[in-house]
């Protein structure tokens, strides 16, 4: 029997699912993380107060990847590729937990989600699953 679960996610939980990986989920094997801005016309000075962009609430990095066209640049610790987080990236992302950690996913729906839930959707966005333990 198979039963299918769609979910409506907003951009707050998906911002709170990252918030849950940079701030300590993922930085055993997180490296380093910049903005990128492409063909958008979006600077980094929009997201300072007063700019079309400010959110007090959110720091920058919560705010780009879900801005099309925008998205965070991550590096690995060790590794010489850097993998791109975009809307894209993490709605593919939470797919893949749903799919294939479903108690993780189940812990972000039901609002119980910590750092450990964090780092898996991180993983799940940027390698299609989980590869560090």
């Amino acid at each position: 029997m198979e039963v299918k679960l769609s979910v409506e996610v907003s951009d707050t939980r998906a911002r709170c699912l990252l918030c849950n990986a940079l701030e300590g989920g993922s930085s055993y094997w997180l490296d380093r993380i910049d903005c990128y801005f492409g063909d958008t016309g979006i600077t980094r000075g929009d997201f300072t107060k007063g700019g079309k962009l400010y959110n007090a609430e959110w720091p920058i990095m919560y705010l780009v990847p879900l801005i099309p066209g925008c998205a965070l640049l991550m590096s690995v610790a060790n590794e010489p590729v850097i993998k791109s987080l975009d809307r894209d990236g993490i709605e593919k992302g939470l797919q893949v937990m749903c799919d294939e950690h479903q108690s993780h996913f189940m812990d972000f729906v039901t609002e119980e989600d910590d750092q450990t839930t964090g780092d898996v959707f991180l993983q799940c966005c940027l390698f299609g699953g989980v590869v560090y333990y």
